[in-house]
């Protein structure tokens, strides 16, 4: 709803005067806020001429899945995934435990028990996460609740040095995995490469994949599904033919 809202503030700038905030039609104007957040891209996600900006991240979740999709399609690049981007995930809070940080508001010193920037990282993945799939993200916000009392056992019960080279062994094997899941078995390179934001959303796309499996949201589903097939012949195709002929 945030970013709808600024893309709304932005394409919609009459709606914003105080005469328009009191007008009666104000209810027109959610609707046309309601529509703004569901509207679909008429760019295609995956035209890498184009890249997606950031800030489109969150107009459709079709399209978002399809982008993640279209370049994890190799079933072992996929199990690879969901496997080791968990792992990540959770070396970070190891990593993130590792650095206890005192703030200052208000003259109060606040001791964080873990670095601000693994606070950060949470913060934006559910964010962003719940606005292409809400009942995904309970779960995920759920998963990463469990990660963080892991992770705080194993810092605080093999101390403070030993976890965090297991944090960061952890991060060097899961990265690797991945990136030999894309180039060997995909052979497409990462999403992440045409869209930062990937990064923080690839385990709500994880967890996507495991609902999928037991039929959840089956229309969803096979709408992105589809999609992902159409874009992938459209786009992938045509690089491979281009390549072919050089």
């Amino acid at each position: 709803l945030l970013f709808s809202s600024l893309r709304f503030v932005l394409l919609h700038p009459r709606h914003l005067s105080y005469a328009g905030v009191l007008r009666p039609r104000w209810r027109h104007h959610l609707r046309d806020l309601a529509n703004l957040a569901i509207k679909k891209r008429s760019r295609d996600p995956l035209d890498e001429t184009h890249p997606t900006p950031y800030t489109d991240i969150m107009v459709n979740a079709v399209d978002q899945i399809t982008m993640y999709g279209a370049y994890h399609r190799d079933p072992v690049n996929k199990f690879l995934h969901v496997i080791f981007v968990p792992s990540i995930v959770f070396s970070l809070f190891v990593i993130a435990l590792c650095f206890p940080t005192a703030i200052t508001v208000g003259g109060n010193h606040i001791l964080l028990p873990m670095h601000p920037v693994g606070i950060i990282a949470a913060v934006i993945t559910l964010t962003l996460s719940v606005l292409i799939e809400p009942v995904a993200t309970l779960l995920l916000a759920g998963e990463l609740y469990l990660f963080y009392l892991a992770a705080v056992h194993i810092v605080y019960t093999h101390g403070r040095d030993n976890a965090l080279w297991f944090g960061i062994i952890t991060q060097i094997v899961s990265w690797g995995a991945q990136f030999v899941g894309h180039g060997v078995f995909e052979k497409r390179k990462p999403a992440l490469l045409s869209n930062l934001f990937q990064v923080f959303v690839a385990p709500l796309f994880v967890m996507l994949e495991l609902l999928f499996m037991v039929g959840y949201r089956p229309a969803l589903h096979a709408d992105t599904t589809k999609s992902i097939t159409a874009f992938v012949n459209k786009n992938f195709a045509k690089a491979k033919a281009a390549a072919k002929s050089h």
